[in-house]
This record gives C-alpha cells, structure tokens and sequence, in this order.
C-alpha cells in the first residue's frame, strides 16, 4: 500500500525477518463458514502498521490481519454481528443496527478537503462461501464527510427487498445509470454530482448482480477535484463508471438536509473526507436476522494506493 503526501511517499507494507514470523504465530479466527482464501492467505501480523493509518475503533483482535497471498501483501477484515468499539455517541443506535466494523483510515482527518486532488485505488474480494442475505449493508470502502457524519460516497451492496420499506423509492435513481436491484453490488454518492442530498437519499449505480462478483478480486479507482466546481473519475474493474468535469465534487452546507449528525457538525471544525476502508455493516431491521447464522463476512483488499496530487 502506498500514500503520497506532498511528493513524499510512503509504502505501506508488512514487516518481513525471521523474527517477525517467529513472533507472530497465530491461527485465523473463527468463521461462520469454511473460506477456501484462508487457506492460501498466510498472516503476518495483527493490523496494518503504518503511521499514516490508525485502526477505525476496531472491535477486536485480529479483526483485522495483514499477511501475504502467493508473495504479495493482502489484508483481511472481518466482522462480528453487533461488535464494535465507538464512542456514546454512535452506541445509542447500536440495538436497532447491530453495527460491526473492521476498518481502517487515514490518520489525519483533514488530510484531503476543498480545493485538492486526490486518488484512491484498492482491489477487494469477498468469498463466495459468504451469504450476503441482503439485511445487512456490506461496505468495503466509504468516504465520510466527517462534519456531516454522512458517507458521501462508498461501495456496497443494495438491499434485499424486505429488507426496507418501498425498495424502489430507497435510493435516487443516478443519471449515469439504469436503477439498481435488490442485493446488486452498487456505488452509492450523495451530496455531490446530481445528488442535492434531499430526503436523506443517496443515488445509486449497479456495478455486478448478485451472485455475479463474489469469489473474484476488483479493482476500484476514484480520482476527484473537491471542490464545488471539480472532476470525479470513478473507473470500476477497468471500466469507467463516472467521468464528470466541471461538477459538484465537494459535499458542504450548500447541499439540503446534508448536516444529519449533530454530534459530528459540534465536534469538527472543517468539511473533509475521510477514506475508510475494510469491511462495515449495519442492519436494516435486527429482528429479520438469526445471528447463529452466516451473518458476518470477511473482506480481503490488496494493491491500496491513496495519493494526494494535489
């Protein structure tokens, strides 16, 4: 993984020696279900040790391994229903979502905001074995505004169409794309390009169907001008998803309804975006989830780059 700041690079990566990997000696943790990854992915240490990174309120050990798959570095992320740590502000919803997360970001929350270029890359894999019953989100990258609480913009999954009231009126329908399906695989975007924010609505792209992209690696690549007069550059898998020049990239006070967090616009000075990236997951409504079964997932991410270009 690498992170650029100003023209200075550096690489994210896994300690290697002979003392480390006597150091670390561990087995994968418990799984719902056997992952036929697992068996390929050797960890290393506990984490992602870099300076620039700090975990985000991981809620237990190992939830988060950095090791290798056939010689090149990978992380694994995984979730435990209702599991995380967060501050009192965010555990008074926890009964009704059942929140877990395993998830890292950048350490300087004002690292990116108005007026810089920025790009983010990372290819992810979510096992096959995994059933995603569509009660719960499945995000395993989220940009946060984090004055507003909102996620501007992230990937995920829909979901399933019991899983909410009037499915069809969930999102708002995007001007680059058909509308999307229960439990497609999406990239969802609010308060920026055709999405003034109203109604609490994100727009929504269907990037695969389901049962079309799980047990395979993608590629994700954003690069974007925040600014109100900006670019946004979404290329999924190769393909370009968004290409838009001279359009609202930056999510701010202009946009209605968009300051929902009380606690986070009294806590934070500044607009910015905050890059998280793992794996995120609420539910729609507990009581349609039967925690004894396959209801946690395991994300897997390699080839991470965030780059400020300017």
């Amino acid at each position: 993984m690498k992170y650029w700041v100003a023209g200075t690079v550096i690489t994210f990566g896994i300690l290697t020696g002979m003392n480390q990997a006597m150091a670390f000696q561990t087995s994968l943790p418990d799984t719902d279900v056997p992952i036929a990854m697992d068996n390929v992915f050797k960890p290393s240490t506990t984490g992602i040790k870099n300076k620039i990174l700090e975990p985000n309120n991981i809620a237990w050990n190992k939830s988060v391994l950095t090791g290798k798959i056939d010689g090149e570095t990978v992380y694994r992320f995984q979730t435990k229903f209702g599991v995380q740590n967060e501050g009192a502000q965010d555990q008074a919803g926890q009964e009704n979502y059942k929140k877990s997360r395993a998830e890292y970001k950048v350490k300087d929350k004002y690292a990116f905001r108005e007026g810089d270029t920025v790009t983010y890359k990372y290819s992810f894999y979510v096992p096959e074995e995994i059933k995603l019953s569509g009660q719960r989100t499945h995000f395993t990258g989220q940009w946060k505004n984090f004055k507003a609480g909102v996620i501007v913009y992230g990937i995920t999954t829909a979901p399933a169409s019991g899983a909410v009231n009037l499915f069809d009126d969930w999102y708002k329908k995007s001007e680059y794309a058909p509308a999307v399906q229960p439990e497609d695989l999406i990239f969802t975007y609010r308060g920026i390009l055709d999405n003034d924010s109203k109604h609490y609505k994100s727009s929504a792209i269907t990037l695969a169907k389901k049962g079309e992209w799980q047990g395979k690696w993608h590629t994700v690549e954003i690069t974007t001008h925040v600014d109100d007069n900006g670019t946004f550059k979404f290329v999924f898998n190769g393909k370009t998803i968004i290409d838009c020049t001279s359009c609202d990239a930056m999510p701010n006070e202009k946009h209605d309804q968009f300051y929902e967090d009380d606690w986070a616009f009294d806590n934070h000075a500044k607009d910015g975006l905050m890059f998280q990236f793992g794996a995120y997951q609420f539910a729609y409504d507990t009581k349609r989830i039967d925690p004894t079964k396959n209801v946690n997932t395991v994300v897997y991410m390699k080839d991470m780059v965030i780059q400020k270009i300017k």
